[in-house]
């Protein structure tokens, strides 16, 4: 991890708006009202990660944005076996690409049903903090994490050579696992089944 000095370029700025990046907030000084594009004078600091740094509260890094300052974090270790839940239940957690995982596991949650692998995620308590803001993986998520952490990459932390569960479902009878023992192969499975768990959160 290292810390990255930005530049920020705004419009329409004003004396005394109020900018907030990177959780910094800054108060404008413009010499212009209304000048467009103004380039402020300060840095914007954030602490840059790479895939398999330990994350802001202790996981592994499997996904960073091109500036190293956001990205996803997995846990170090597994919840639980536990089935996906919501059987016979159609919740919409139909997301598969990066970022959806968290809109997937808010709506198993708000489903009437018991929400299984997501509800071991959102039970999780993990990091310094500690923050409870963990969820379970979409399809995508999850495959990128074989692919750079799991046995399909790095192969850092402990993993279980079985399935995992994404929280991508399929239909009201199946959902989305990554078989980690089968090289990463994305499959469908019955709800019921139980399979292992991995939380991971956003930064």
């Amino acid at each position: 991890m290292s810390i990255s000095h930005v530049a920020v370029a705004i419009d329409n700025v004003v004396t005394g708006d109020i900018l907030t990046a990177a959780g910094v907030n800054e108060i404008i000084d413009a010499t212009n009202a209304n000048t467009d594009a103004l380039l402020l004078g300060f840095d914007v600091t954030c602490a840059v990660y790479s895939v398999g740094d330990p994350g802001p509260e202790n996981g592994l890094v499997f996904y960073v944005t091109a500036d190293g300052c956001h990205g996803l974090e997995a846990w170090t270790a597994d919840e639980a076996d536990d089935d996906w839940g919501c059987t016979m239940t159609q919740v919409g957690a139909f997301g598969t690409g990066i970022g959806t995982g968290g809109p997937n596991t808010l709506a198993i949650d708000n489903a009437i049903c018991l929400p299984g692998a997501a509800g071991s995620t959102r039970a999780a308590i993990h990091g310094t903090t500690p923050e409870t803001d963990w969820y379970l993986p979409s399809k995508d998520e999850l495959s990128l994490m074989y692919a750079t952490i799991g046995p399909g990459g790095a192969n850092i932390g402990v993993w279980t050579l079985q399935r995992y569960w994404s929280s991508t479902e399929d239909d009201i009878d199946q959902a989305w696992v990554v078989d980690f023992g089968d090289v990463g192969r994305e499959k469908k499975d019955d709800k019921s089944n139980s399979r292992n768990v991995r939380a991971i959160r956003t930064f």
